[in-house]
């Protein structure tokens, strides 16, 4: 497979990630249900409001997301692991448009998001994609700019 549809195939087909974000350089990782556009460059989560990552993003926007094949294939050596690197950029305060679509992305892959969904607290988190970096197995490399 092509290492760019490669890169579509990890971003589609998998359901969970990790959003690190950071604050005064120091690291924060959480594990997130996630969505993504067809093209696979933006990324839907929900979290709530009063959360280190929450706020994380609120006062540094950069952030790294880390999706892997491990699940796909418990048995698989690491030397055909596959694991997608994003750099990325949050995007707050969505118009009402898309707040609808990226709610509906993420219910459509996790139904049982719909009562957090819900919550007063709880807040839809863009990410827009600005590149990626796919390592397959210990050595192969590629990397994509959008």
């Amino acid at each position: 497979m092509p290492m760019r549809d490669a890169i579509q195939h990890v971003v589609q087909e998998n359901r969970f990630l990790v959003l690190a974000t950071a604050s005064s350089n120091l690291p924060h990782c959480s594990l997130m249900s996630y969505a993504a556009d067809e093209a696979g460059h933006t990324f839907y989560m929900v979290t709530l409001k009063e959360t280190t990552k929450f706020r994380n993003l609120g006062r540094n926007p950069n952030v790294s997301l880390l999706i892997d094949t491990r699940m796909e294939k418990p048995d698989q050596w690491a030397d055909r692991m596959m694991a997608l690197t994003v750099d990325g950029e949050y995007v707050p305060a969505l118009d009402p448009k898309e707040q609808k679509q990226g709610q509906a992305l993420l219910l459509e892959r996790h139904p049982y998001l719909a009562e957090f969904l819900k919550e007063p607290e709880a807040v839809l988190v863009k990410v827009r994609a600005r590149s990626f970096l796919l390592l397959h197995g210990l050595k192969e490399a590629y990397y994509k700019a959008l």
